[in-house]
């Protein structure tokens, strides 16, 4: 996964973000509506980002079906 200021890359789609909105500042945490591309189709939602741990080196991405985890590589 790559983070940018205009764009997530996964690894079989990208999104574009459309409004972040901080939640929490302890742990760091928003809301994030985006626009989802994958097989040639483009969708909306929403997500919750989460950084925690040593150094914010985790984050959680939540929407309304899954979560997942990631660990930061160094």
């Amino acid at each position: 996964m790559e983070i940018t200021p205009t764009k997530l890359v996964d690894y079989e789609q990208w999104n574009e973000p459309l409004v972040v909105l901080q939640i929490s500042k302890k742990p760091q945490a928003w809301k994030v509506k985006s626009r989802l591309h994958i097989d040639e189709q483009a969708y909306d939602q929403y997500e919750i980002y989460v950084l925690s741990g040593t150094d914010k080196a985790t984050l959680t991405v939540i929407d309304q079906s899954r979560s997942a985890t990631y660990a930061r590589c160094r």
